[in-house]
């Protein structure tokens, strides 16, 4: 008798915690799904997920494509999209310090596709930020564009190498400005900020309106 209710105890004993690995288990289960939900209804949490996964991973470079997807989405909120065109500056100045756009002689022909295909990428969103932001109505997107493009001007000049300001996105940039009023206030910053401060910028910029 003694032994069967030892038997009995130990069974009580075991369905009790095999019911609380069960809640247990259910709890981490809810906590992953509502993880989820949340970055689901969370676009900057998902944002950054992306763009994290970019930078872990050049397999997630297709990220990059997302991004710029959701940019070019004609329903999508304004806050989203300026979270996006600030991570994709980050995203494309991190892979420029990395080294991910430089190509040398024992380059691999797969390498060269993959830096290719960057570059195309990256001629996509400047585009964006010079056509879409910066010659906007907005003043806010006009602003935002400008910031990031002088930032990535500045990481461009970083670079390996002496820099081609010619080629490079200054050229670009200085183009969109003469195509602006004369009176707009992001040609005054250029000038005021920019090309009064630094003589390569001043040299330069003068060279391409000439």
């Amino acid at each position: 008798m003694a032994h069967l209710s030892s038997a009995a105890t130990a069974s009580k004993k075991r369905k009790r915690e095999s019911s609380k690995l069960e809640d247990r288990t259910q709890l981490k289960t809810k906590s992953k799904k509502n993880t989820a939900t949340s970055k689901e209804h969370d676009p900057q949490a998902a944002i950054l997920l992306l763009e994290t996964q970019i930078l872990e991973s050049r397999r997630n470079y297709n990220n990059i494509t997302t991004l710029i997807s959701t940019i070019k989405q004609k329903d999508a909120k304004e806050e989203t999209v300026v979270f996006t065109v600030v991570a994709l500056c980050r995203i494309f100045c991190r892979l420029m310090t990395a080294g991910c756009f430089v190509k040398s002689k024992g380059t691999l022909e797969a390498e060269i596709v993959i830096i290719q295909w960057l570059k195309e990428r990256y001629q996509e969103y400047v585009d964006i930020l010079l056509v879409d932001f910066l010659r906007s109505d907005t003043t806010s997107k006009q602003n935002i564009a400008f910031t990031l493009l002088m930032r990535l001007i500045e990481q461009e000049s970083k670079g390996e190498g002496e820099y081609n300001w010619r080629k490079g996105l200054l050229a670009s940039l200085v183009e969109v400005l003469l195509l602006l009023p004369e009176d707009d206030p992001i040609r005054q910053e250029y000038a005021e900020k920019y090309m009064k401060t630094y003589d390569d910028l001043r040299f330069y910029t003068l060279q391409s309106i000439a």
